[in-house]
This record gives structure tokens, sequence and C-alpha cells, in this order.
């Protein structure tokens, strides 16, 4: 519980203290027994199978409800808590009986939930739980501030300490055991190995560490005000390193961090970083509580940069749209990049003085909490369905020319796209629509036909992907890519550099074929290339290691690796223009056998 709502009893409609620590053991008991119930471990044959779209419904109302039960009790009425937690169940059923059924198969009991749902449901749910608790202890639907921050704060700090707290359990126990081993006992071991014994022993955990936090309101209280203080004081060490990125843009440009891959992701983490160390300054927004002036300038700088940052991200999400479609991860990123765009506006606003005064920081902490919820309710459910909405976006540019039948990733549509993809080969097959229906067609009756989602692409496309140097030449008939698993029967490569030419549609790959070793048989030398997107400047090209395959026995093994060429180095290897260097060094004789010197190879070599 929290200081706000230690006075409050049976009177108030809460569930009387005395019974609180039995509410929440029995609660973490019994999610502990439906976990294990639940979840397939390799120590039984499983029920679950039975459940069939069930029992993704059922496995996230038996994580979450139980969860919201132990925490709200003592917080809430028992009233509300017992319609909060209805309310809760119905949506996170609805959610999983959607993420099931959007599949496109029969195979249920063997899948977990989709990872998207996983990362984005814990945020939410932790975000709706305080928006509930604050408004039932306020008694209406839109709490203060105060209570807010109280609520949300008080909780994070007291989730931080349970996860302490199981980790430290988990730690004793397996020292324990680790005694009985060395004596040659198991059975500790064992035990505590066992899902009947770890997933009660965890939820337990949980609940004991919920309960003592809860009765010791001080210590929590304490805890949180140290991290509130410690993650304040890095505030403006975090607004530094941004202000200090944003002034180097017009010295680099943008080229460089477009060229990383994965500047959405930095730049709204960054956001959020900005703020959450904002809020650990601004706490309730209590003005007798008064700030180094350090961090009160700094909070004022920090909310400025959220825009810059937030618009960084929207261009730079826009721009992969733009050049290749839309697909789930990018529908995230949209989506996570509108909800920055509510802080990034109200941050910026609220450092203004017509709005200084109008709190309107704790209302846009409000209001972007709102948009989050509503944002992810949609996209988890038939409303906005990120694989929908993809496999429509993608299609259209399939059909309107957009994008080249060759470089149309197929295998997205496969395996990566739900029922949806698999409805929307099902349509290409027998179409007639599009520049190059036909081929579409043969294209995606392979896809339909592959059952193995390794094959990453239909080998029609993957051979078309391979640019074979001398001009003219063809790939060994035993280098081609088997048409069922997508991979060459007769290659054996350890290193999967073979595979990342057939991974995705967007990958083009060289085979140069060459006799190094001047002894009559030839070899395959394998780079895959990355051009540029449509655009872009050419230092975005680059190439991997030189993956060199030789046939020995009738099967093409990887035989060596060698630096990333330079686009000067590349055209040469083309044109053939590569012979064999001495090697310092001595090779390892050991009990007959050879052992040769590698050459190390790095991936990120740069050319100049």
């Amino acid at each position: 519980m929290t200081e706000a709502t230690a006075e409050l009893g049976p009177s108030d409609g809460m569930i009387p203290r005395s019974l609180l620590p039995a509410f929440r053991l029995t609660i973490g008991l019994a999610q502990g027994l439906c976990l294990w119930a639940l979840i397939p471990d390799v120590y039984r044959d499983h029920w679950t199978t039975g459940l069939g779209i069930f029992w993704e419904p059922i496995l996230l109302v038996a994580i979450g409800v139980p969860i919201l039960l132990i925490g709200g009790a003592g917080q809430m009425r028992w009233k509300s808590l017992l319609i909060w937690a209805g309310v809760a169940a119905i949506v996170l059923a609805s959610l999983g009986l959607h993420d099931a059924t959007r599949v496109g198969d029969d195979t249920y009991s063997d899948r977990i939930p989709s990872p998207l749902l996983l990362v984005f449901c814990a945020p939410a749910i932790f975000i709706a739980y305080h928006l509930v608790v604050a408004a039932d202890q306020d008694r209406r639907i839109v709490a203060s501030y105060k209570r807010y921050f109280e609520v949300g704060w008080t909780s994070a700090a007291q989730i931080a300490l349970a996860g302490a707290m199981i980790g430290a359990m988990w730690i004793v126990l397996f020292l324990g055991a680790s005694l009985f081993v060395a004596l040659g006992v198991d059975t500790l071991r064992d035990m505590i190995r066992n899902p009947l014994f770890a997933w009660p022993a965890t939820c337990l955990t949980f609940a004991v560490a919920i309960q003592l936090t809860g009765d010791r309101t001080g210590l929590v209280t304490g805890v949180r005000t140290l991290g509130l203080v410690l993650l304040s004081w890095l505030m403006p060490v975090m607004t530094g390193f941004v202000v200090l990125f944003l002034c180097a843009l017009p010295f680099t440009g943008l080229a460089p961090l477009w060229r990383t891959g994965w500047a959405t992701p930095i730049l709204l983490a960054s956001a959020a970083a900005i703020v959450a160390l904002v809020n650990a300054v601004y706490q309730d927004g209590d003005r007798d509580t008064r700030q180094p002036r350090v961090l009160a300038l700094a909070s004022v700088v920090a909310r400025v940069t959220v825009l810059p940052l937030v618009i960084l991200a929207a261009i730079s999400t826009w721009l992969r749209i733009d050049q290749y479609g839309l697909t789930p991860d990018r529908i995230a990123a949209v989506v996570a990049t509108m909800i920055a765009l509510v802080y990034a506006a109200g941050y910026l606003l609220s450092v203004l003085p017509p709005y200084r005064e109008r709190r309107m920081l704790e209302n846009t902490n409000i209001a972007a909490a709102c948009v989050s919820i509503v944002s992810w309710l949609a996209i988890f459910s038939p409303i906005a369905d990120p694989a929908r909405i993809s496999v429509d976006d993608q299609v259209a540019r399939l059909l309107d020319g957009r994008i080249k039948t060759d470089r149309f990733d197929f295998a997205f549509l496969r395996w990566d796209a739900a029922r949806y993809g698999l409805e929307a080969l099902e349509i290409l097959s027998t179409s007639e629509q599009g520049p190059d229906a036909t081929r579409v067609a043969a294209l995606a009756k392979d896809a339909l036909a592959s059952e193995n989602p390794y094959a990453y692409a239909p080998p029609l496309s993957v051979v078309n992907r391979i640019s074979v140097w001398p001009k003219g030449r063809e790939l060994p008939a035993a280098f081609r890519p088997d048409r069922a698993t997508g991979v060459p029967n007769s290659l054996n490569d350890q290193y999967g550099v073979y595979n990342d030419c057939f991974r995705s549609s967007d990958e083009l790959c060289d085979a140069i074929l060459i006799d190094l070793e001047k002894d009559g048989s030839e070899e395959i030398l394998l780079i895959n290339v990355r051009e540029p997107p449509p655009g872009q400047p050419q230092q975005f090209w680059s190439a991997s290691y030189i993956a060199v395959y030789r046939q020995k026995t009738g099967a093409w093994t990887l035989d060596a690796n060698f630096d990333p060429p330079c686009r000067g180095e590349l055209d040469a290897l083309r044109r053939g223009e590569v012979t064999l260097a001495p090697r310092l060094g001595h090779d390892l004789m050991i009990n007959g056998q050879r052992l040769s010197q590698q050459r190390n190879y790095n991936d990120t070599r740069r050319c100049y």
C-alpha cells in the first residue's frame, strides 16, 4: 500500500489489512500452479493441446490478472478491484484470442504469444492499472496528478524490489543446491528445476515481496525518493549528450545516422530517456520542492530537445516505409513515434510562458498515457492489425510495380504475415493483375508450397538475385538451392553466409567462379552486396566478407573467409583479378592432422 491508502480500511470498501497476506499469497500460489499447468515442459505430457485457440487467451489472463489482484489489493476498494480485474481479463483474453486466430494454422499449443504483444502489453497494463487505481482513490475519473505520481512511482519501486527479491531467492536456492551437488546429492537441484516447484515458488515470492513492501511504506517511499534523486542527476548528462548530438548534425549530415540501419530505435529510446529523466526531476509538480538551478535549467533544455529527436525518428521511419513499404515492425515504430510526438509537443509547450503555469507537462503525461493505451489496443486487435495492414501495402506495391517481382519478399507473406499473408498468396497464385502476373503467380505458388520457414525466399527469385561472374556463366547445379528447403542439398555451410544471400528479398549477392588454386577445379567466391537505398549516397554501399567454397567429394564446403572487399576491389574481383598470396606463419600437425592458420576477417572493415 502507499501512504495515501494506509489509513483506509473496511469501512472504505477496502479488503481488511488482516486478510491481505492470505489473499495475496493465495493468488500468488494459484497463479504459479496455473502457469505450471499451462506452460509445456519436458517433465510430462501436456494436456494443453486440447485447448486449441483458447490456450493463449487463458495464458495471458493467468499472467496478467493475478498480478493486478496482488497489486490492487489494499489500494482499491474490493468492488472496484473485482470490476477492474474482470475488465482486464476480458481485454487480455480478447487480445490473446485474436493473436491465436490470426496465425493461419491449427498449431497453438507449441507457440507463444507474438513478441510485439508481449512487449507492449506489459507497459500498457502498467499504465492502465495506475490510471484506474488513482481514479478509484480520488473517487473521480481523472485523478490529481499528485495521486498519479504517488501510485505510479511507488508501484515501480515495489516491482523493482520484488524483482530483486526473486533474483536473490533463486541465487540462494541454486547455491544451496550446489552444496549438495558437491556431495553427490542431486535431489535438491532436480527439485528446484522442476516447473512444479519453480512456477509456484516464483509467483509466491512476488506476492510476498508486494506484501512486505506494502506494509513498509516508509521503506518504499525511501527507495522511490532515492531512485528519483539519482535519476534526476543523470538528466543533465543525457541532455548534454542530446544537445551535442543535435549540434553535430549540421556538420556530419544525416547520412551516418541513416547508415546505422537502426536510427529510429536510437532516437526514440533517447527521447524516452529524456521523458523519464524530466519526470524524475519534476516528480509530483509540488512548487514547494526547490530543485537545484542546474536541474531546473537542464529540465527546460531537455523538454525542448525531445521534439527534434522525434522529428528525426519520424523522418527515419518514413524513409524506410517509402522505400520498402509497411511491415509489422515499421507499424510498431509508427505507433511509438506517434506517442512520442504527443510528449514532444506537450513538453515544448510546457516551457513557453503562456503554458508554463498551466501544468502542461502533467496534462501531457496523462494524455500520452491514454493515447498509448488506445494505440496498443488498436494494433493488437482486428482494428489495426499490423500484419493485415502490412500485407495490403506490400501487395499493392507489388501489383502497381513499385516493387519488382524478383525483389518482392514472398516469404514474408508465407511466414511472417499470419493468415493475411497466406490469404494474399492464395489470391496472387491465381491472380492475373499487375505487370508481371504470370511470374507473380508462379512465385506465390512456390511460397505456398514451401514447408521450411528458414527458406526465406522462393528459389526462383533467389537465383535471380545472384549475379554470376564471369558474365554468361551459371551456378553449378549442386550449388543451386533446393526448391523445398531453399538451400543446396550438397552444401555444408558452417557460417551461414550462403543462407544470408537467400534470407531476404532485399539481399543481392555476387558469385565469382574462379580457379584460385590453379588445379583445374573452380572455387566459388560468394559475397553479399548491399546497395544503397534509392536516392541515398553511395557511402551506404557495403559488402560482406568473402566466403570461399570448394567442392570436395561432390559437396560444396565453406573453405575460407576473407575480409570484405571495398567497391573498387569488388570490381577487380568480378574481372577475375585475384590471386593467392603466400601466408606467414605455420600450420599445426596434431596426431597426423594438419590444422591450417585461419585469416582473421572483419565484417566491419571501413573503405576510404
